[in-house]
This record gives structure tokens, C-alpha cells and sequence, in this order.
């Protein structure tokens, strides 16, 4: 699971997503990501799942499980959203510098 931080792209907290998370944040996902295919918790077509935190009009925060189409600022890795039922994880195997 990647959790975002409560309202990290602004407002509320109900449109955020790793694509509007500033690029040295996505950056740093991506290093956490090397360090956990390297350490063998993540392999190639694992599923895996991004929650983020939105607020109410009454100030309480919930959790919501989503996926969507990300690649990594270096293009090292790519979640795939597939048809609606279910998010993978890939591992490419081109990087560019970033």
C-alpha cells in the first residue's frame, strides 16, 4: 500500500493522487520503491493499492483505497489499472535520468 498524505494536492483531500504530489516526492517514492523490490518485498504484477485521506464538511478524515495509471519520474516503475478491478506494480526496465 503507498498512503498519500491527508490532503497532499490541496483541498479536502478527494482528488488526491501520486500525479499531482510534488516530483521530489514521487522521486523519493520511487527510491522506496528500489529499496523494496531490492529487498524482495515487491516483484513484477504484484498488486498493490494507494490510499488517501479526505475530509468531511463536518472535519472527519476516511480512507479510500484507489488505483491509477502512474509512472515513476524516471521511469523506473508503473502501476496498471486494470479495467477497474485491480492495480499492478511493473518494474521497467529503462530508466532515464531525472
Amino acid at each position: 500500500m503507498i498512503k498519500l498524505p491527508a490532503a497532499a494536492c490541496g483541498g479536502n483531500g478527494e482528488k488526491d493522487a501520486l500525479s499531482c504530489i510534488d516530483k521530489k516526492y514521487q522521486r523519493q517514492l520511487e527510491t522506496s520503491l528500489d529499496n523494496w523490490y531490492s529487498s524482495g518485498y515487491l516483484a513484477n504484477n504484484r498488486e498493490i493499492v494507494i490510499a488517501r485521506e479526505y475530509m468531511d464538511a463536518s472535519t472527519n478524515y476516511f480512507r479510500q483505497f484507489f488505483c491509477e495509471e502512474w509512472t515513476s519520474p524516471r521511469h523506473k516503475y508503473k502501476l496498471n489499472f486494470h479495467s477497474g478491478e485491480h492495480c499492478t506494480i511493473q518494474k521497467l526496465d529503462s530508466a532515464v535520468l531525472a
